[in-house]
């Protein structure tokens, strides 16, 4: 009995020193976290942040939130990159520093800890008009960590006081080059370039194509340039708004892009975008638009991105264009040989063969055939110099009324020595939906069952022996 109640004993006691072990360990943490907040610099969340002034020797930055976005009051009035701004306040949020005491003893004497000309004086609000000030040293410590002085105290804040502080209005503002996209109407451009000249104007019918072109015009192409356009970003600022007085000092005197954008308002009326990009010099390239108050530069990648000819928009499918279900008769030479093909009723014939053997049609080759023509692009359209040479293979579809709706005749296969398709094996192409002879990926064409439209011998064998 006695050892049972020992055993009790010694089980209460373990229970209390767990206990006491827990409730010791939750206290510890709960005293840490508590410190740790009193270290933060800021005594609010960041997210409760609705204006910013932060004044350095080389500008002032002043920022404000309205209904939910940034916006940059100084040095220059323009929208922020919310998300970057955010980023920035949440880094000033987490930075905690620590008190210490001047070694002096007695009044901090702020000129030792390059405090009394700051880097960089902060004056954070709230919505409901609280505030925080705190100023961050202009020069770091010997071990990189920098001083802070708020409410007259002495802190010592990690390096990452270095970043927050060197921030720069170019850096928090927002850098696409064209802020509210809309639905585009029109757009205008002109290129003045070493390597291309050109000016062209398309619009957008009721119908939703794309004309102002010689040629039919790809949606699909316009709709990449645009995204494109919506993603390019601003590598910095200049400072202060853009003067006229300017232009040359840019090189908007002479520029390489003009890009003008009509977009439809949602109250009907039209409103217009405009971009212009003055000509590269030592690799700097300058740019302005319509919807940013300043000068910017590009890079090299995105100016080019920008430089487009009216080709570039043409609809490369269009060649091949095809009214498949109109189809009732095809016509093809290859291999020297030439056959025909026409649907009676819901069946296709072999209307003539020149090989004179009484082969079987494969219907699947005949049908692919058709198809295929949908997934033919053109990689360039020659010029007027090029000659298609000798036909090696020609193909051709007509209707119920012996109308011919596409026909295409294929030269030999070449490869360009330079261009966008250089090293690329393509077959010439002429195509009586085309002016232009056209360049074709060569295993494009290849691919094509021109020379598998009737089933070989050993295929009938195999089928009559299963029969």
């Amino acid at each position: 009995m006695k050892s049972f109640r020992s055993t009790g004993i010694i089980a209460t006691v373990v229970a209390l020193l767990v206990a006491y072990t827990v409730y010791d360990s939750k206290k510890e943490e709960k005293d840490t976290d508590e410190r740790a907040e009193k270290e933060k610099i800021l005594s609010f969340k960041s997210n409760e942040i609705t204006s910013v002034l932060v004044k350095k020797t080389e500008e002032q930055i002043e920022l404000k939130k309205v209904d939910g976005s940034w916006l940059l009051d100084a040095p220059v009035k323009d929208e922020a990159e919310n998300d970057g701004v955010q980023a920035w306040l949440d880094n000033i949020a987490n930075e905690k520093g620590s008190e210490i005491v001047d070694a002096n003893g007695g009044e901090t004497k702020w000129e030792n800890y390059s405090l009394d000309q700051p880097g960089a004086d902060f004056l954070l609000r709230k919505g409901d008009g609280s505030e925080i000030k705190f100023s961050v040293s202009r020069l770091a410590a010997f071990d990189g960590s920098y001083f802070i002085r708020r409410d007259q105290k002495l802190l010592l804040g990690t390096s990452a006081w270095a970043g927050i502080a060197q921030k720069t209005a170019s850096q928090l503002r927002n850098k696409k080059i064209w802020r509210r996209p809309g639905a585009i109407s029109k757009m205008k451009m002109e290129i003045r370039h070493p390597e291309l000249r050109d000016q062209f104007e398309i619009s957008k019918g009721e119908d939703g194509s794309w004309k102002g072109l010689p040629f039919e015009v790809s949606s699909e192409k316009v709709s990449q340039f645009v995204d494109e356009l919506k993603d390019i970003r601003a590598l910095d600022f200049e400072s202060g708004a853009y003067s006229p007085s300017d232009r040359s000092k840019y090189r908007f005197d002479k520029p390489m892009i003009k890009i003008e954008l009509t977009m439809a308002k949602d109250d009907g009326k039209a409103e217009k975008w405009s971009l212009e990009v003055g000509t590269e010099d030592k690799g700097v390239i300058y740019g302005r638009s319509s919807s940013v108050n300043s000068v910017f530069k590009l890079s090299s990648f995105d100016a080019k991105k920008l430089r487009k000819a009216q080709m570039d928009f043409r609809e490369a499918k269009a060649p091949f264009k095809l009214a498949v279900e109109s189809v009732r008769e095809i016509k093809v030479k290859t291999n020297g040989q030439s056959f025909e093909f026409k649907k009676e009723g819901s069946d296709w014939k072999v209307a003539k063969d020149s090989s004179e053997e009484k082969r079987e049609l494969d219907l699947p080759n005949l049908e692919n055939l058709k198809t295929r023509m949908a997934g033919l692009e053109a990689k360039d359209f020659l010029t007027s110099n090029d000659r298609l040479g000798e036909v090696e293979q020609s193909l051709e579809f007509r209707d119920e009324a012996g109308r011919s709706l596409l026909k295409l005749e294929a030269g030999a296969e070449f490869t360009p020595k330079e261009g966008a398709n250089q090293n690329v094996s393509l077959r010439k192409v002429r195509s009586s939906l085309s002016k232009e002879l056209i360049a074709l990926n060569a295993s494009d064409w290849n691919d094509l069952p021109l020379n598998r439209l009737f089933k070989s011998i050993q295929t009938e064998e195999k089928s009559s022996g299963q029969r």
